[in-house]
C-alpha cells in the first residue's frame, strides 16, 4: 500500500471510529437511566420488581436479580443485561419483552453496551 493510501485508510478509520459513538463517555445518570426509565422500570422499578431486578439507580442495578448480577463491568459480552436486550425478537427472553411493544432501538442497545464496556459508572 502506497503512503497516500495509508493515509487515507487511516483517516477514514479514525473517522468511522469517531463516529461510532466509541470513546464518548457514557454514564448511568447521563444516558443509561433515562432508557431504563422509558423502557425498562414498568416491570423493574417497583417496590415488587420483577425477577427482583431493579433498574433505577446505579445501586440497584449492580446489586443484580434473583439471576445474580446482570452486569459485569468492562464486559458486555458476559453481562445478563446486554445479552437479553440483544436476543432476537421472538426470544421470549428478550428485553423488554415483545408484548410491552416498545423496542430499544440499536443505537440505545449499543449505548448500553458502550456504558457497560467503560465500567457501568
Amino acid at each position: 500500500m502506497n503512503r497516500r493510501m495509508k493515509g487515507a485508510f487511516l483517516v477514514l478509520a479514525g473517522f468511522a471510529v469517531a463516529s461510532s459513538g466509541h470513546g464518548a463517555e457514557v454514564t448511568f445518570e447521563g444516558e443509561v437511566k433515562g432508557l431504563f426509565k422509558e423502557y425498562c422500570v414498568k416491570c423493574h422499578g417497583s417496590l415488587f420488581p420483577q425477577k427482583k431486578l431493579k433498574l433505577t439507580s446505579l445501586k440497584h442495578v449492580m446489586k443484580g436479580g434473583e439471576s445474580g448480577a446482570v452486569v459485569v463491568p468492562g464486559s458486555p459480552e458476559k453481562s445478563l443485561l446486554v445479552q437479553g436486550l440483544k436476543l432476537p425478537k421472538a426470544d421470549v427472553r428478550r428485553m423488554p419483552p415483545a408484548v410491552e411493544g416498545k423496542d430499544l432501538s440499536a443505537s440505545q442497545i449499543a449505548s448500553i453496551e458502550e456504558w457497560v464496556r467503560q465500567g457501568a459508572r
